[in-house]
């Protein structure tokens, strides 16, 4: 019987070879099949063991010249577009371009690990992804082999073999009353940002997300019954095969999405405003005017000065540059007053709903009802953002008898 390095046994049809590599061999209808492996005889053992299954069931070779790259397309075309949204398509081959392409890519299937996967996990967790972004890419990687297996052409998915790293979880950024009414304030006095004051004010004023808010038409909004009709979302995807973006209208993905929500009397007032200065605009700008073939993008309350659909990375971007400017501002006043400046901090579109759904809190509206305002599909997503302000409140009702202690 042979023995590995160490004098024990080793499983039938395992030598060690003269360069100290473990060789097995082994054969089936009437073929001889011979792997190696540098230091461990049960790894090829199990190697052993799984080719002689493919063998057994008409697997092997049948995933030989399949690297990630050509399945990953394979499934999309084959499983996915004919079922998901464009949109949804178009998110699944960003992410698998940006963070799996780069190092699996053109590995072949069957030579995808559990060690390949969890240290592409470990990797995006070092870069300080988020758990839920990493989440995000694992179920597109595990579905991706999930399939080949489905498909017969790997034993088993690797991405079962690996586990998603637990990282800190950031603390989500929600805007004070004060920071809030400085900020409408501060953008309903400029003269270089005025014009995004009803887009602001009304995403303050509904906590509709920022695609919903970008997709709006006139006629969602009804001004007599002062109510909004939540229907669809914007999107702006790249094109299959080119390097061109598009705009797209679709409709939300949950049903909880589609939803009518109040219109408060300041947000009437500043769209009113907004619509009569956009029907100026049009006037004036005659054939500058963009006119959509796409009837769903036009008569969009948001545009661009051209009358385009709004790109909803822009509004990010406007943010920071209106955050830049309320800083100036503030260096001023400290500046004159002779004291330090408290920096007013950078916030997303997506921070606007979040502070949206904490006053309401704050002024003790039921969360079933800030549910539907949102349009969550569970009460506890809505609940996260109820317990972060109650846990601030704590602090604040605390220091009421501080001074009594």
């Amino acid at each position: 019987m042979a023995v590995d390095k160490n004098g024990k046994p080793l499983p039938k049809g395992i030598v060690v070879r003269p360069d100290g590599r473990y060789m097995g061999r082994f054969t089936y209808a009437g073929e001889r099949y011979t792997l190696y492996d540098d230091d461990n005889p049960k790894r090829l053992k199990k190697a052993m063991d799984d080719m002689r299954y493919e063998l057994e069931h008409g697997l092997y070779g049948t995933c030989k010249n399949i690297t990630l790259d050509k399945w990953f397309e394979e499934y999309i075309k084959t499983y996915k577009e004919p079922i998901l949204k464009e949109s949804t398509v178009n998110h699944y081959r960003l992410y698998y371009r940006l963070y799996i392409q780069p190092d699996m890519g053109k590995k072949y299937i069957k030579d995808i690990k559990g060690i390949h996967v969890q240290k592409l996990y470990n990797e995006l967790a070092k870069r300080g992804m988020k758990s839920n972004t990493i989440k995000k890419i694992a179920n597109i990687l595990h579905s991706t082999l999930k399939q080949a297996v489905r498909d017969d052409l790997l034993l088993k998915n690797p991405c079962e073999a690996a586990d998603i790293p637990k990282t800190e979880k950031k603390e989500r950024r929600v805007l004070t009353a004060e920071e809030q009414r400085e900020f409408i304030d501060f953008v309903a006095d400029s003269v270089k940002w005025k014009r995004y004051y009803p887009l602001f004010i009304m995403a303050f004023g509904t906590g509709m997300r920022i695609g919903e808010l970008l997709a709006l038409r006139w006629n969602d909004l009804d001004f007599k019954e002062k109510s909004i009709r939540v229907n669809k979302t914007l999107q702006y995807i790249q094109v299959e095969g080119s390097r061109e973006c598009k705009f797209i209208i679709q409709s939300p993905k949950t049903k909880q999405s589609i939803r009518t929500i109040p219109m408060l009397d300041n947000v009437a007032k500043s769209l009113k405003v907004h619509r009569e200065g956009q029907g100026k605009d049009i006037i004036m700008l005659g054939s500058i005017w963009q006119k959509n073939d796409n009837k769903d993008l036009c008569n969009l309350v948001f545009t661009t000065d051209t009358g385009n659909p709004i790109d909803r990375n822009s509004i990010n971007r406007t943010i920071k540059s209106i955050v830049s400017d309320i800083n100036l501002k503030r260096t001023e006043q400290a500046r004159k007053d002779k004291r330090k400046v408290e920096i007013f901090q950078d916030f997303s579109a997506h921070t606007m709903r979040h502070s949206f759904a904490t006053r309401c809190f704050e002024a003790n509206i039921q969360p079933k009802i800030v549910q539907s305002f949102l349009g969550h599909s569970t009460l506890a997503t809505t609940m996260d953002i109820y317990t972060h302000v109650t846990e601030e409140n704590k602090k604040e009702e605390i220091e009421k008898i501080a001074n009594v202690v």
